[in-house]
């Protein structure tokens, strides 16, 4: 870009040389610049390809003429006032300059002017701002837009009012970005125009059917814009992209969000909206990106809202006041999906850095404005700690991501921090710029990636204490014992781990020693050997679980040594007071503390499992948790008691696998936890909850639980049942191999998708209604329980299924498809006083793969009629309610196939007894058990004409009662080769014929 003092100065030979050359851009501004320079372009007509006039002066214009045909491909005209000047040029734009592709114009002009601008039909960009028409008066109802078939990009700033500016798209066959800014515009099509991917509505009023632009992909729209038919949106199936601002909120801007297609992925809010408006978007279910620019006051979607759990990137600058709980939004807690995070801090809170740890999928985040950030912990995924220049706030760091990108060198401040071995480290060597660094923790689940190696390799020598914790390489042992600058160091294994070489110089400074070293009392003792150079060390925690005269000996060596805790060995024990007595006479100067193994005081000890049950001693165990924060392995609750929650809370990744929640009153789970379960316990393989009062995000919230294996989930209430929609999909658990999940009653139904549990092998089900969906064979369910009112489910799709469960009341669809499970060998059917006519239809299409069966409380005549006639059977399994079910007849063919039968509550007359008669028949029956609450010689006579009986097991009695005794010995008499169990487990179904017949 030349200046005019450029031009002006330029000696004589370069202006001759210039007339000759092309110039790149040419500015012309103001009266004087303009004169002068015009005067030597209208003497040199140089070769100028853009050209940017602010001035309609008779000389610049003289200027413009000079240079037609030039080659000017852009030209950019701004005035302040009127651009229509009949003297202005003497020809058309498109005759002066054939090649113009990109213009910019901004002044008032005629209607007619605006038609002179279809010659240019090589125009590829186009912005026009008219902040008046000249002849509005005469220009008649509307101003058509002239046709450029080349034309790509249109930005347009029209007039105010009347006339009305109507854009044909059929005219722009090119177009594939427009802008509309003011004004009253309607925009054309007599047919399709997938041509136009891009639109911005900012004009005050606008015209336009959506189903016309197939191929718009991205829109930007105010919303104080005007919209007419607004709905039409649903039919831009295309559109993957919406920018929403501006104030106030006209009725259209609301019809469109709310008619936005699915397709839709991504939004951004700027400025001030309506709390309308961030309702309609807290329903946006099929959002992935969402960016929240608010101005002071803007509502955001509520923290219930379903947006959040289905978002994958956010950018947010939300700002509330730090009272009411930190910058981050609560929401957040329920983005189990969340990958990237931009959000602004200006003063984060302890809460603020909660919210962020809590995200599991969370692999990069950007922080604007940290000035007061001094701790932060990363949890799962991959993140990126950025830093444009040094931050020395931050003073902790916590990491057990999978990968983390940060320069050291920009944490001035870092004063601790505590990294994942298994996390693989970008530029791990930047640690040794960490020169405030003191402690440094590395815990490992038994990998250690190459980067933690070259970590440690580098640590600055402000490194004070080090903690090592679970297990280490030797490579790793071998770095610390040559690290002369530590004065405390911690030893955490969990299996004999290297230590440091006992000749190692670590040992000869340190001031503090924790150690786990699991050695063999044999081998010589628990104490490291090393500590025999350990002149200076003060503080020595030691786990004994063996202690030998040669641990004494190394102990008592240490001169420096005034506090000593020995872990594993009370006092009470005898090792353990013979121990204390030992030392006490040896080194009466050292502080002695011996700790039982199942002390409540003790901060190490790890529990395998806890059990608060809502009484005096439940109390006092939540106390002992909050205060030592133990690690427990499996937790069981039963109320949700302010202490209880209390105590969960503090068990937060504290490695937790199984927590089981029962309460006899509704569980509020929302209100119990301030957190999702995945960010309390990331370990977490096996949940149960019962009664639940949650709302139907919630349970997306689950899919963060990625290592569940087993869940339990009975629900009380869906709170947002009236408004969740007709269904609620349970989320996707690649994990999880159990499920058992009892449905709220009434709609919405709960829809069960296969594709998303792909390890799922058993399944029950109960409530109202549920659905079992499969797109494609699903060979991992291999057992099927379903109570449920209503069960949809294809039988066709389950081609592994051996084992079902069903509730002849319920209301079952297709039920006809289950003749296709042909790996189906065992069938129960259980009623509650009626049979659904799905239930006989089912019975009636069973595959001949069926094996067994088992019938439960009450069944018609009808499915005895059709079981009596099943040769194929070869276990039987009839548990009645009061003894009213018909069952087949005594001489059904049934009955001779059977190898076990399984008969309860049978409830037959003093003259017949309680063993079925039709017995006599079942010449193979290897396996009998009966529930004889009144045996009688009936019985006995039947059950000892059994020619193939080898086991018989008899529930209900105990040893040593009179009648089981009698019963007992004629059985033993009569039958020396059969085995009797008497008090027998009631072991029924799929399980008893697979133990007891190997059915």
């Amino acid at each position: 870009m030349f200046s005019v003092d450029e031009a002006l100065t330029v000696c004589k030979a370069w202006k001759e040389a210039l007339s000759s050359l092309p110039i790149p851009s040419l500015l012309l501004r103001g009266v004087e610049e303009g004169g002068a320079l015009s005067n030597w372009v209208i003497q040199r007509q140089p070769t100028v390809v853009s050209l940017e006039l602010s001035k309609c002066a008779v000389r610049a214009v003289a200027a413009l003429a000079a240079i037609q045909g030039k080659g000017l491909t852009s030209l950019k005209w701004s005035l302040p006032d009127s651009l229509h000047r009949a003297d202005a040029l003497p020809r058309s734009l498109a005759a002066l300059f054939p090649n113009l592709h990109n213009l910019d114009v901004t002044g008032s002009v005629a209607s007619t002017w605006l038609c002179k601008l279809g010659s240019l039909q090589s125009l590829k960009t186009l912005s026009l701002t008219i902040p008046k028409l000249t002849n509005a008066a005469t220009a008649g109802a509307a101003v058509r837009f002239p046709s450029l078939p080349s034309l790509r990009d249109l930005h347009l700033e029209p007039w105010s009012g009347t006339p009305e500016l109507h854009i044909q798209l059929d005219d722009l066959p090119a177009l594939t970005h427009l802008g509309l800014w003011e004004g009253t515009v309607a925009l054309q099509a007599s047919q399709p125009a997938p041509q136009l991917q891009r639109l911005t509505m900012a004009a005050e009023q606008l015209a336009v059917d959506f189903a016309a632009l197939p191929g718009l992909k991205r829109a930007t729209f105010c919303t104080s814009c005007q919209i007419q038919r607004p709905a039409t949106i649903t039919a831009a199936t295309a559109l993957t992209y919406l920018n929403v601002f501006g104030s106030p909120c006209d009725p259209s801007a609301l019809e469109l969000l709310r008619r936005l297609p699915g397709s839709v992925r991504s939004l951004t809010l700027e400025g001030m909206w309506p709390q309308a408006v961030a309702g309609v978007v807290g329903g946006m279910t099929s959002l992935v990106g969402l960016e929240l620019l608010p101005d002071d006051g803007a509502p955001l979607p509520a923290d219930g809202a379903p947006v959040w759990a289905g978002l994958r990137a956010l950018w947010c600058v939300y700002d509330p006041l730090v009272d009411e709980g930190g910058d981050v939004p609560k929401a957040l807690r329920q983005a189990s999906k969340l990958e990237v995070l931009q959000i602004s801090l200006p003063r984060p809170t302890i809460q603020d850095v909660d919210v962020l740890a809590s995200l599991p999928a969370l692999r990069k985040l950007m922080l604007d404005g940290l000035p007061a950030l001094t701790e932060l912990e990363l949890l799962d995924g991959s993140v990126a700690v950025l830093a444009s220049e040094p931050a020395p706030q931050l003073q902790r760091l916590a990491n057990d991501a999978g990968q983390l990108a940060v320069d050291f060198a920009a944490l001035p401040g870092l004063k601790s921090a505590k990294l994942f071995t298994a996390c693989h480290l970008e530029r791990p060597a930047s640690i040794a710029a960490a020169t405030a660094l003191t402690y440094l923790e590395l815990t490992s689940e038994y990998e250690w990636d190459p980067s933690s190696l070259e970590l440690l390799q580098s640590l600055p020598p402000s490194v004070r204490c080090l903690s090592m914790d679970k297990d280490w390489p030797q490579e790793a042992a071998n770095l610390v014992g040559r690290m002369t600058s530590l004065v405390g160091l911690e030893l955490l294994q969990e299996y004999a781990s290297p230590l440091p070489a006992d000749d190692a110089p670590v040992w000869a400074g340190l001031r503090a020693l924790q150690s786990t070293q699991f050695g063999e009392a044999s081998e010589g003792g628990d104490v490291p050997k090393g500590l025999r150079r350990a002149s200076k060390l003060e503080v020595l925690e030691v786990f004994l679980p063996h202690p030998t005269l040669r641990d004494v000996d190394i102990i008592t060596s240490l001169p420096a040594l005034r506090k000593l805790f020995i872990r594993g060995r009370p006092a009470s024990h005898p090792v353990g007071s013979q121990l204390l007595n030992v030392l006490g006479r040896a080194v009466p100067q050292v502080e002695v503390v011996l700790n039982a193994a199942d002390s409540r005081d003790e901060e190490f000890f790890k529990l395998s499992s806890l059990s608060l049950r809502g009484d005096e001693e439940e109390k006092e165990l939540c106390n002992w948790i909050v205060r030592c924060q133990p690690t427990v392995v499996r937790l069981k609750l039963s109320s949700d008691d302010a202490r209880v929650v209390t105590a969960l809370a503090a068990l937060q990744r504290k490695g937790l696998t199984s927590l089981d929640w029962t309460k006899s009153l509704p569980l509020h789970i929302i209100d119990a936890l301030a957190c999702p379960l995945a960010s309390f316990f990331p370990s977490l393989c096996e949940l149960g909850l019962s009664r639940l009062n949650v709302a139907s995000t919630w349970l997306w919230e689950l899919s963060s639980l990625r290592r569940l294996k087993t869940l339990r989930l009975a629900f009380h209430e869906l709170d947002d049942a009236a408004t969740a929609g007709v269904v609620v999909r349970f989320p996707p658990l690649p994990s999880l191999s159990y499920l058992d999940v009892t449905a709220w009653p009434g709609p919405p139904e709960l829809h069960l998708q296969l594709e998303d549990l792909p390890a799922l092998t058993q399944l029950v089900l109960g409530g109202s209604r549920v659905a079992v969906l499969a797109s494609l064979p699903s060979p991992q369910l291999q057992r099927l329980s379903s109570y449920a009112e209503h069960l949809a489910v294809d039988f066709a799709a389950l081609p592994c299924l051996e084992s079902a469960t069903l509730c002849t009341s319920s209301q079952l669809q297709a039920p006809a498809s289950i003749a296709a499970a042909t790996a189906l060998t065992y069938l129960e059917v259980t009623s509650e006083d009626e049979w659904d006519p799905s239930a006989l239809e089912m019975l009636r299409s069973l595959p001949p793969s069926v094996s067994c069966i088992g019938m439960v409380d009450q069944w018609p005549q009808e499915a005895a009629d059709w079981v009596e006639n099943m040769t194929g059977l070869v276990g039987l399994e009839l548990h009645m309610a009061g003894g009213g079910a018909p069952w087949p007849a005594d001489d059904a063919p049934v009955w001779a196939g059977l190898r076990a039968f399984v008969g309860s509550c049978l409830t037959r007359d003093d003259e017949r007894g309680d063993v079925p008669k039709a017995l006599r028949q079942s010449s193979k029956l290897e396996v009998l058990q009966l529930s004889l609450p009144n045996p009688s010689i009936q019985d006995m006579d039947v059950i000892t004409s059994l020619p193939a009986l080898r086991k018989l097991l008899v529930y209900g009695y105990e040893v040593g009662d009179p009648v089981a005794t009698a019963m007992l010995n004629v059985c033993r008499r009569a039958m020396p080769q059969v085995e009797v169990f008497l008090d027998a487990a009631d072991c029924l179904g799929a399980e008893f014929f697979k133990r007891e017949c190997a059915l």
